[in-house]
């Protein structure tokens, strides 16, 4: 999982550097629960996410109302990914099941939040 998201990160990084003009960058929040751990965003989900934000680049303001409705049927929301998650990492790096990471409950509990940014 780890290397399939590092490939895509890697290729990503290029197409960003390779733009013409310097797009506002996109901020998701990814609930921290109280055990420290977030949902872990995997390749498939970020390719989407990705997709889904560069279609907006350039449109006006008033249309990112749009996009997060895009997010949102997409299951790519924060609270959707608090959900549905798999698996769990936390700021180190370490990544484990939704048991681990939740304590065995279904949903986790918001401790706080870590703000991760993709450029878009």
């Amino acid at each position: 999982m780890q290397k399939e998201l590092a490939a895509y990160k890697s290729e990503r990084d290029k197409v960003v550097r390779n733009r013409t003009s310097d797009p506002p960058a996109f901020q998701m929040a990814l609930p921290v629960n109280d055990r420290g751990y977030m949902p872990y965003v995997t390749a498939d989900q970020q390719k989407l996410m990705d997709r889904i934000t560069d279609s907006y680049l350039g449109r006006p303001e008033h249309e990112m109302a749009k996009m997060w409705e895009e997010l949102r049927a997409n299951g790519l929301t924060p609270e959707q990914l608090v959900r549905t998650a798999d698996y769990f990492i936390n700021l180190d790096g370490e990544i484990v099941s939704r048991a681990v990471a939740t304590g065995g409950q279904r949903s986790t509990q918001h401790g706080s939040t870590a703000w991760t940014a993709s450029s878009v």
